[in-house]
C-alpha cells in the first residue's frame, strides 16, 4: 500500500482574534501540521482589542510560529514573505 506524502512547501495560516492558548494548540494538532506544512500562527487580538489583550496575555500559548501582530503592515509583509519562500 503506497502512502500520500504532502507537500511541506505549503503554508497553513492560523488567524485568531481573541487569543492563543496550548489548548488550541493541542485542538488543531500544530504539532502534527508543523510536520507537513509551513504554520504560523498570527494573533490579531492585539490590533482588535488592546484591552482584552492585556488582560489575556498571560494565558497565550507562545512557540517559534506564533505571531503577534502588532501593526497591519508588519502582518502582511509577513504574509508576502512567506507566500514567496513557497
Amino acid at each position: 500500500m503506497q502512502t500520500k506524502v504532502l507537500n511541506k512547501s505549503k503554508n497553513f495560516f492560523f488567524l485568531t482574534e481573541i487569543g492563543f492558548s496550548k489548548r488550541d494548540y493541542e485542538r488543531f494538532e500544530i504539532k502534527f501540521l508543523k510536520k507537513y506544512f509551513n504554520v504560523k500562527v498570527f494573533d490579531l487580538t492585539f490590533l482588535n482589542s488592546k484591552k482584552f489583550f492585556r488582560v489575556k496575555e498571560k494565558n497565550t500559548f507562545k512557540f517559534r510560529e506564533y505571531k503577534l501582530v502588532k501593526s497591519y503592515k508588519k502582518f502582511f509583509s509577513e504574509i508576502s514573505k512567506n507566500k514567496n519562500e513557497t
